[in-house]
């Protein structure tokens, strides 16, 4: 019975150090704290038209499991949930800002801004062989996820990693 009771304790340390190297790979954002244009995650589709005006085009998305509609601006989407509320984002245009805590990240910003506020996220991204930085949104499988390219930012979005 000792050595079960040995075992198990072992078994279980080796599945929380496992789990708690995998969750300090990348920074941890508060999706709370994240604002495309000052809204926040969650907004009303009224307030999203009345930010960012009306899109050019609606697209309806399906999944598997999940839909959506993706309201078209320029070079980016804004995802919308089927009950009417922001849900997610592509931004590739410079008329969208994303906003983490009090540091703005505009299209076009050098990736050291990027650097200073998710540190741990930037030791994993290679300068020379990446083409996105990513951040983890708490404990899930999505991730916010910036796209470079010449040390620069050319876009960002949230991504659900579905493997």
């Amino acid at each position: 019975m000792k050595i079960l009771s040995i075992l198990s304790s072992f078994l279980l340390c080796i599945v929380i150090s496992s789990y708690a190297q995998f969750n300090d790979k990348y920074d941890t954002v508060d999706c709370l704290k994240v604002r495309i244009n000052q809204l926040p995650l969650g907004e009303k589709k009224s307030t999203i038209i009345k930010a960012f005006g009306k899109p050019a085009k609606i697209t309806k998305v399906e999944s598997i499991d999940e839909e959506w509609y993706d309201y078209h601006y320029k070079g980016s989407i804004i995802q919308v949930s089927p009950d009417g509320y922001l849900h997610g984002f592509e931004i590739s245009d410079a008329d969208f800002v994303l906003t983490y805590r009090s540091t703005k990240i505009k299209i076009g910003d050098s990736v050291s801004v990027l650097k200073k506020l998710f540190p741990k996220s930037y030791k994993e991204f290679n300068v020379k062989k990446s083409k996105y930085l990513r951040t983890r949104f708490g404990d899930t499988d999505e991730y916010l996820l910036f796209g470079i390219r010449n040390n620069r930012i050319v876009h960002f979005k949230n991504w659900f990693d579905n493997t």
